[in-house]
């Protein structure tokens, strides 16, 4: 069975018939400290025809590097966006 074939059989068993379309659908990676992980995690969402969003959330590391290279791949948009972290009060 093609890819193709497998991903329309995969939709409709999920689905029950409804009217599905991948244009409706993106894929929010929320990466924090993740940058050894980060590849495979899109790697494995651009087997779908998605959108992905991947929010890097200040962590320190090597994440907002690797996402800025996944950024640039040829087969879906990726947008990358860095979330300033907020600090809450523990008084309520």
């Amino acid at each position: 069975m093609a890819a193709s074939e497998r991903k329309a059989e995969i939709v409709r068993m999920r689905t029950n018939g409804y009217n599905f379309n991948w244009d409706d659908l993106t894929a929010i990676i929320p990466a924090y400290r993740c940058a050894n992980f980060l590849p495979a995690a899109v790697q494995s969402l651009l087997q779908c025809p998605i959108s992905i969003i991947i929010t890097e959330d200040c962590g320190g590391d090597d994440t907002l590097p690797v996402a800025e290279d996944l950024g640039s791949s040829p087969k879906s948009v990726i947008s990358i966006r860095r979330v300033a972290a907020v600090a809450r009060s523990s008084d309520r």
